[in-house]
């Protein structure tokens, strides 16, 4: 009986070997594959355990192998582990392959140091390449410049060409517009009926029984809404014949707008072409960027020249515009109506004075 405890207290250390096996293999095996373990320790492994003394310790006479080409397994009570397989799902084969396969990193040679020859070769390539680059820059900048100066004369031809020819359509247009006969003839109305209002009113206060003083003020307030009516029917005039026109102006400052707009075009593509180029440019001087910056400094310049080529003032324009003489007679005429209605108005105002001052 002592014997038998013996050898089961002697079987406890064997146990935990197993343990550290298994943890040596970087797994933890299931709680079933210990008895398997065990069992399949046969008597005949041992020497005879009832010989042992406590002290003794016991020596399985073989043991799994582990090993990434062989087919270890773990048998017992007819349970079976493909510890290959077992590997496999832990990542464990990856891991030593990639130790395997690690390589040293290669180390690169230093270069040797640049000789004074050979740097005195290279500079000299270099500043070839940058005088050929320069050149190809000069060149092109060139023939963006002349093509913004050709596109200024063009822009400026066709806009004279352009206002022309609306003009003329404008001028007919206007001449025969209804519209502001209806507006001029209208005013001239108002007006003659003002002032016949204005000498009928002058009239009959002269035969009222008022003082001199209420007359008075009662004749420079009518005089005054008098003068106040025809304003506002000068206003409305002068609208209707200046809407037709600002349409006219509107057009032509499309004509304008778009004469620019060519321009521009041509500035814009010149610097964009030559910007990044000027940038890695080794040599780029302030002056090169002044020129650069000038194509489109000459194309916000030629907008005022293109206002002044629609205003007449432009020593290129030629031709008159026929839109002129037209407006002319439209403020003629209005101004006549003006001068006629003011003269007499004026006239009534001091008869009138010159009624209520002299007797009450």
């Amino acid at each position: 009986m002592t014997e038998a405890v013996t050898a089961s207290t002697e079987t406890e250390p064997f146990l935990s070997a197993e343990s550290v096996l298994v943890e040596t293999l970087r797994a933890t095996v299931h709680s079933s594959v210990v008895p398997s373990v065990t069992e399949g320790v046969h008597s005949s492994d041992y020497s005879d355990y009832s010989t042992l003394s406590h002290d003794s310790v016991i020596i399985p006479t073989s043991q799994p192998t582990v090993g990434s080409a062989g087919r270890a397994t773990l048998s017992g009570n007819n349970d079976e582990i493909d510890m290959g397989a077992f590997y496999a799902e832990l990542g464990l084969d990856e891991d030593l392959g990639a130790l395997n396969d690690y390589e040293e990193p290669s180390v690169v040679p230093p270069q040797p140091a640049e000789t004074e020859e050979e740097r005195a070769e290279r500079q000299r390539l270099k500043a070839e390449e940058t005088a050929r680059k320069r050149a190809d820059i000069e060149a092109r900048h060139s023939k963006w410049e002349q093509e913004l100066q050709a596109q200024m004369e063009r822009s400026t031809t066709e806009l004279q060409t352009r206002l022309q020819t609306l003009r003329k359509a404008a001028a007919a247009e206007l001449s025969s517009s209804a519209e502001i006969r209806d507006a001029i003839e209208h005013l001239a109305s108002e007006a003659e009926k003002y002032i016949k209002g204005a000498e009928i009113y002058l009239k009959n206060l002269k035969g009222e029984n008022r003082k001199r003083e209420e007359k008075l003020a009662l004749w420079d307030r009518v005089v005054q809404k008098v003068s106040n009516k025809f304003t506002e029917r000068l206003h409305v005039a002068k609208a209707t014949v200046n809407s037709q026109y600002k349409g006219i102006l509107e057009l032509e400052s499309r004509e304008v707008a778009t004469a620019i707009a060519k321009v521009q075009d041509v500035a814009e593509k010149g610097q964009v072409d030559l910007g990044l180029d000027y940038a890695w440019l080794d040599d780029v001087t302030y002056h090169d960027w002044q020129r650069y910056h000038e194509l489109m400094e000459v194309s916000n310049k030629y907008a005022d020249q293109a206002v002044s080529v629609q205003n007449g003032t432009h020593s290129a324009v030629v031709a008159a515009n026929p839109l002129v003489p037209i407006i002319q007679d439209v403020e003629s005429e209005l101004g006549d109506i003006i001068i006629g209605f003011e003269t007499r108005l004026r006239r009534i105002k001091r008869d009138g004075e010159r009624a209520f001052n002299s007797n009450g």
